[in-house]
């Protein structure tokens, strides 16, 4: 459908997508919030002429636009029906590719919004000096020893401080990622304290217990997943913080899926909803229009 057009100057190709929003009526049906009853017919009647996939994606853009299923028969409480017309109104006297358009362009604006803010880290994360990448971790891995009756894990590294600072505190954060998740399948922020200071060349092997005992399943293999353990801060005597940053594996795997989501919302027409990040809909206008929603399923 997007944009299948059917008003005559549209077809023609005299007119781009922007404009088509700004189209009321090209002699199809249009939204209607006179009344529930209005919107039912005016929605059931925009339908009429679209092909099944048409329709598919003309309910999943209303939908996203108006944060859930549209109530389209009169309900018991008229107070829920003005806020279901209150919700719809901004559609009011778009044809079905204006509706689609409308769902587009603001999806695209949210995932880019979403670029955005992590690109904005990133970049005041590269203005920083570079002191985090000089206290080095490898040889990452999870064991596991008994804590009275429990097997919990215990994560072992190699450290190395390539600074010239004498470090008291290293605040890291572990997390495991998933391939197509933006947010952690497991995540911990650990400090780990060095009594006597961790100074300039010094080397250690580090073992430190998480919170969490989930972090026991990385024992092994794990396929579509990957373990990172990041410095994040560090201080010095007395808890002067010598570097600290916000960008990290995580942001930067967030930001990549990101990407490839808008890449799949230009390339393939669709708006991508399953993908992340996940549409953002205002909470409250959802739950009043589920709750209105609930009502009238059990009438």
């Amino acid at each position: 459908m997007m944009i299948k057009a059917f008003c005559p100057v549209a077809k023609r190709g005299l007119i781009s997508v922007g404009l088509l929003l700004l189209i009321t009526s090209c002699g199809e049906p249009t939204v209607e919030t006179s009344s529930i009853e209005a919107l039912g017919r005016s929605l059931t009647s925009m339908k009429e002429d679209l092909e099944e996939s048409d329709i598919e994606l003309f309910n999943e853009s209303l939908r996203y636009l108006v944060g859930g299923e549209v109530p389209t028969v009169s309900g018991v409480d008229p107070a829920h029906e003005a806020l279901t017309l209150d919700i719809v109104r901004p559609l009011a006297g778009r044809n079905a590719d204006g509706v689609v358009a409308e769902a587009f362009l603001r999806r695209k604006r949210e995932v880019r919004d979403a670029i955005e803010e992590l690109e904005e880290i990133r970049a005041s994360a590269a203005k920083a000096p570079d002191t985090l990448r000089g206290l080095r971790l490898s040889g990452i891995k999870v064991f596991k020893r008994h804590r009275e009756f429990l097997e919990w894990p215990v994560f072992e590294m190699k450290a190395e401080n390539t600074t010239d600072q004498l470090v008291y505190l290293v605040h890291m954060r572990a997390a495991v990622l998933k391939e197509g998740e933006p947010d952690p399948w497991l995540v911990e922020e650990m400090n780990h304290v060095v009594m006597r200071g961790f100074g300039p060349s010094a080397r250690d092997l580090w073992r430190i217990e998480p919170d969490q005992q989930e972090w026991i399943q990385l024992i092994g293999d794990l396929p579509g997943v990957a373990l990172v353990v990041e410095v994040m801060r560090l201080e010095g005597r007395g808890g002067v913080v010598l570097a600290s940053r916000a960008w990290g594996a995580v942001e930067k795997h967030r930001l990549d899926l990101y990407k490839s989501t808008l890449q799949v919302i230009r390339e393939n027409q669709t708006l991508a909803l399953e993908l992340p990040p996940l549409a953002q809909i205002e909470e409250a206008e959802a739950a009043d229009l589920e709750d209105s929603n609930a009502d009238e399923d059990s009438e």
